[in-house]
């Protein structure tokens, strides 16, 4: 029974502590600047524009 208070307790107290979010993304530029469409180089700034991984 202690066991498991102290367990609740540890959980407890670290979601107290939250840490800061993190936005990640992957996008596949394989082959980027020679695939269509041309304007490939904007779409793509303005998709981490929009998004804003860190």
């Amino acid at each position: 029974m202690k066991k498991n208070l102290l367990l609740l307790f540890l959980i407890l107290s670290v979601s107290i502590f939250s840490q800061e979010t993190l936005n990640t993304m992957f996008y596949n530029v394989f082959k980027f600047p020679n695939s269509l469409p041309q304007n490939r180089q904007l779409i793509l700034r303005d998709i981490l524009d929009e998004y804003k991984p860190d």
